[in-house]
């Protein structure tokens, strides 16, 4: 494993307060569906060639920079990608990143060929706005495989990276709703997936900034041609009536 600086691992003013891991409290504030997060948390693990050992850390958005930008311009600076060994990253991030911080994990992912990064998010990030969207797209186009956190990764996610109290590990993960992962999941797909002229406003409701949700608008591609949103729906329920499973997941491939 490269070497590494030993305060990396330690708390960072105005960006980590446990060496452990993240408070219970703001796991369930920032990751699980419900009031829209105010701050976007990064939980990260690092795997360099074929090591079964992870490297993790977390790090959040301090007042003048984006979690993503913290954790590519300090905690990654001290690391040493060699180009002769392979290195996987996982992010997982309570909001998926803006389009300026997809401009910037890019720009990384192109000087690191040897590097391979997932990012699963908890919720999409003003995914209406369309320099987000062609952001997000930008992303999977320069193969980074970006995923909606499922039931496991939350699980995985608290038991992993939550400092619980007294030291002992809380098997416990707080109740997450179903049916937010698949409708995130549907947006992803929409935005990825589907034809160009239904990228332009494909959301049922998209959060306010003060955490609640508005309707649609009347010019939604999803009023425009419902058969489209009823089909996707319809599949869903097939799917799942059939003995089927969620992934929420997309991979560069599917662009």
């Amino acid at each position: 494993m490269p070497q590494v600086d030993a305060r990396v691992l330690c708390c960072r003013s105005g960006v980590g307060d446990s060496v452990g891991g993240i408070q219970p409290n703001d796991f369930k504030v920032n990751y699980i569906p419900g009031i829209c997060p105010r701050v976007t948390y990064l939980l990260y693990e690092i795997r360099w060639g074929r090591s079964t050992k992870f490297w993790r850390h977390w790090c959040r958005n301090t007042p003048t920079q984006h979690a993503e930008i913290a954790c590519l311009e300090h905690d990654f600076k001290k690391l040493k990608f060699r180009p002769s060994v392979r290195c996987s990253i996982t992010w997982f991030l309570s909001w998926s990143p803006c389009g300026k911080c997809c401009r910037c994990i890019v720009e990384f992912v192109r000087a690191h060929p040897s590097v391979t990064l997932k990012i699963k998010a908890a919720w999409l990030f003003k995914h209406m706005d369309e320099r987000n969207r062609q952001g997000l797209r930008n992303l999977m186009e320069n193969g980074v495989a970006l995923y909606i956190m499922n039931l496991p990764d939350y699980r995985y996610c608290w038991r992993t990276f939550v400092a619980h109290q007294n030291g002992e590990e809380d098997d416990y993960c707080p109740l997450v709703p179903s049916l937010w992962i698949i409708f995130y999941c549907l947006e992803l797909q929409q935005l990825i997936a589907f034809p160009p002229c239904s990228r332009e406003r494909v959301s049922y409701f998209t959060p306010s900034h003060g955490g609640a949700y508005c309707p649609m608008c009347p010019t939604c591609h999803s009023i425009q041609s419902p058969c489209l949103s009823l089909l996707a729906h319809w599949s869903l329920s097939t799917h799942l009536l059939a003995g089927g499973s969620i992934r929420s997941e997309l991979s560069p491939s599917a662009v």
